[in-house]
């Protein structure tokens, strides 16, 4: 943005240095929802990968501003078909754990593994100390180490050799923002093309 006098006031310019235009409005869809009066604000998650091929989830959870420490928190892991494949009980102090996942399905990306892209769900379940259901917290991840030399980028300890492009979201047909008929035909195009990443 560039500000210039005009008519006695300031008038604002908006100058492009990318190659494409940026609309105005609202981009993506807007969801209104309602949460209790004490609730999980966020779940952090962070993966690594044993030597033994087994999965390690470190869990934070952050709650509400008008939570108090009198809460248990249980992390529940599913698989990709909604099983419950494991669970742990998270420390009342850090409101963090662990949970172990024995001979886990690793995240791999397009091309470098059969089953790509494979996705847990994460639950957590915020309780007082009845045992009375409070807040439940949902998402899904992928269990990948990351790690990366003078030469490499390496996913899982495998080198990985990126393809891919700068994606944007817009459309000569239908401007700029969340499109699923652009996203399906943009993503199939990726596919088609053998390309693992994207910006």
């Amino acid at each position: 943005m560039v500000e210039r006098d005009s008519d006695g006031g300031k008038e604002i310019i908006q100058q492009y240095s990318f190659d494409f235009f940026n609309y105005a409005g609202i981009h993506r869809s807007v969801h209104l929802y309602t949460t209790p009066y004490e609730f999980i604000k966020e779940v952090i998650l962070n993966t690594k990968v044993t030597d033994t091929r087994d999965g390690v989830v470190d869990f934070k959870v952050i709650l509400s501003d008008n939570s108090t420490s009198d809460y248990n928190i249980k992390g529940i892991v599913y698989d990709r078909d909604n099983n419950n494949i494991t669970e742990a009980i998270a420390n009342n102090e850090t409101l963090s754990g662990e949970i172990f996942i024995k001979n886990a399905n690793l995240w791999w990306p397009h091309l470098m593994h059969p089953d790509p892209g494979y996705l847990y769900t994460i639950e957590i379940q915020l309780s007082d100390n009845n045992d009375d259901l409070i807040d439940i917290y949902r998402m899904k991840f992928g269990i990948r180490s990351l790690k990366w030399t003078n030469t490499s980028f390496l996913i899982n300890d495998k080198p990985i050799y990126f393809r891919g492009f700068g994606r944007h979201e817009d459309s000569d047909l239908r401007g700029k923002g969340l499109d699923y008929v652009l996203l399906t035909k943009d993503f199939n195009l990726l596919k088609w093309i053998g390309a693992n990443s994207y910006r």
